[in-house]
């Protein structure tokens, strides 16, 4: 059943319960990714890599679950692109193609995949929890973007306090804080 509000999990860590989002109300679809701890309430996961990087990252137990999860689970939904479709029998193709069509072909990564999917799919809330991104500070202007188009189209966009997504929203506003030298700091 698609809600109307969708939480995006990057990586989860049985060490960072408990969580900021609203995992637990039921009003929201929850996304997971990649080799995360299971949430304790999850619909779908995406799984955006090739199986050699899912074999090399996460190892083969992770793959099996996936598997078992993706041909037995029929309340879940497991994304994979297209081409990997033979390795998870009973997964889903991620729209891939439609993206691109609705969007172009500026994705830098899983998050700028599945906040775009979250638009396409015409959800009214996205919160995104990017945990799992530390050294993938390059990917944040794309996923920026898609928060832009989110909003522009009248969706509201919450990012986790974790995030270093909208640093600088969160830093103030530029030339009227009380540095007015051009950084950024609160207002007066």
């Amino acid at each position: 059943m698609k809600r109307d509000k969708v939480i995006i999990f990057g990586v989860l860590r049985q060490e960072d319960y408990p969580l900021e989002a609203p995992i637990g109300d039921e009003s929201y679809d929850v996304w997971c990714m990649n080799a995360s701890w299971p949430a304790e309430h999850w619909d779908c996961w995406f799984q955006l890599h090739g199986i050699e990087h899912m074999m090399e990252a996460h190892g083969i137990k992770y793959i099996r679950w996936l598997q078992t999860v993706a041909a037995y689970h029929k309340s879940k939904t497991v994304y994979v692109f297209e081409h990997e479709l033979h390795h998870f029998p009973g997964a889903e193709a991620f729209p891939l193609p439609k993206l691109i069509e609705e969007f172009g072909d500026y994705f830098t990564g899983s998050f700028a995949y599945l906040t775009a999917f979250a638009i396409l799919r015409r959800y009214k809330k996205i919160w995104i929890d990017t945990r799992g991104m530390e050294g993938e500070e390059w990917a944040i202007p794309c996923i920026e973007y898609y928060i832009g188009i989110a909003e522009e189209r009248g969706i509201v966009v919450h990012v986790g306090s974790n995030s270093d997504l909208l640093h600088r929203r969160r830093g103030g506003l530029y030339g009227i804080g009380r540095d007015r030298g051009g950084n950024f700091g609160e207002l007066d």
